[in-house]
């Protein structure tokens, strides 16, 4: 008896050794590793705000249409929605176990780069001045209908830039390895412009107008009198932005390899943005990113 259970207990020994061997043999995995590639294309909703005459003659200083006389003039004030594109790509890192085996499902660090096009914002300064013209008189029931000469000045102040920055986010899924999964996270973004300028245009009309009170008037429309525009370039602005990435994944097969590491998705992500801008001040603006993506998986 005591023979055999020196004999079970030297068998388990020998078993748990070389068990122990063959896990100390098997290759640790690092503390994070690439896992996913993202591809994605959409836009940037922005509610912009609209800038006003001092905002200009800072950010075009040299401007000989804006070193004018402008009293009198009136402006649009508030507030507007734009939607530009943004392109960006990513690779998605995932953290080791605890033991280095194999990689967590959750959470996702995202690190990329993002590209928006069309940032800024506009302004606008008009001055209309009427005077009586003329007075038609209808043949057939004698009514009258008053013509105006119309003069109308206006001014157009653009500020654009198109702005590069990288981008990071922390992502988490609801089952990394369900064919359909939703996810959400919080990300970050930092960056610099490109092509930030300003362009200044003036335009004047002068036009009659006809008022019929019975269906309401009618212009006459010769063209321009009057065109002028001008362009400067400024220095580069600094964006930040902070935003919720949420959105909705599907994986493209369930057989295949190629497929199964194949994904589409629908991104949003509503934030706030910062950008300094050297020659103002730094603006506040919320915005929402959108569109889909592409995100091809390695595990």
């Amino acid at each position: 008896m005591k023979k055999r259970i020196l004999a079970a207990v030297f068998v388990l020994l020998t078993a748990s050794t070389l068990l122990q061997a063959q896990q100390s043999d098997q290759p640790k995995i690092k503390c994070a590793g690439v896992r996913n590639f993202y591809f994605h294309i959409g836009l940037n909703t922005i509610h912009e705000m609209n800038g006003n005459l001092a905002d200009f003659r800072s950010l075009a200083p040299k401007s000989d249409l804006l070193n004018t006389d402008l009293t009198g003039f009136g402006t649009y004030g508030g507030r507007s929605i734009s939607s530009n594109s943004v392109f960006s790509v990513a690779m998605g890192l995932k953290f080791a176990n605890k033991d280095h085996s194999a990689f967590r499902g959750n959470p996702e660090l995202r690190l990329g780069l993002s590209y928006y096009t069309g940032g800024g914002f506009s302004g606008n300064l008009f001055n209309e001045t009427r005077q009586a013209y003329d007075t038609l008189i209808s043949a057939q029931t004698g009514t009258a209908y008053y013509v105006d000469s119309v003069d109308a000045k206006n001014y157009n102040m653009d500020y654009t830039f198109d702005q590069l920055r990288l981008d990071a986010s922390l992502i988490f899924r609801t089952d990394p390895t369900a064919r359909w999964s939703l996810f959400a996270g919080v990300g970050m973004s930092a960056g610099m412009s490109i092509h930030a300028q300003t362009e200044v245009s003036y335009s004047r009309m002068r036009y009659t107008d006809t008022k019929f009170s019975d269906f309401g008037s009618y212009s006459n429309f010769p063209g321009n009198d009057n065109f002028q525009s001008e362009s400067f370039r400024n220095k580069s602005n600094i964006g930040f932005s902070a935003y919720i990435p949420m959105g909705i994944d599907f994986r493209m097969g369930n057989k295949k390899a190629f497929w199964k590491r194949t994904h589409l998705y629908y991104e949003m992500g509503p934030g706030i943005n910062f950008t300094v801008i050297p020659e103002l001040r730094t603006i506040t603006t919320m915005s929402i990113r959108h569109g889909f993506g592409l995100r091809v998986s390695l595990d």
